[in-house]
């Protein structure tokens, strides 16, 4: 399994995935220790950036969106991915 970075405007959040078998798990890393997700390599098209959005996506809107903000849940995470940075 390999480590990435997601680095968002807000936030960074840290992931290991195996991308070259489908069915690997992808987990979260919260301090160092790997939490495992319901997210598989398949989900995210063998994409790490694919899997940042799931990870983002897992947190919440509560997480992401401020509370008077209107737009769609989707609308935000869209834009929150333009700026995202993998490694």
């Amino acid at each position: 399994m390999s480590r990435y970075v997601a680095q968002f405007a807000f936030c960074r959040l840290e992931f290991s995935a195996n991308l070259a078998d489908a069915g690997a798990p992808i987990a979260l890393v919260v301090d160092g220790e790997e939490c495992p997700t319901r997210w598989q390599t398949a989900d995210a098209r063998h994409d790490p950036f694919e899997a940042a959005e799931l990870m983002l996506r897992d947190q919440g809107r509560d997480f992401f969106a401020e509370p008077r903000d209107s737009r769609s849940t989707d609308d935000i995470v869209f834009d929150l991915m333009t700026d995202c940075e993998v490694q």
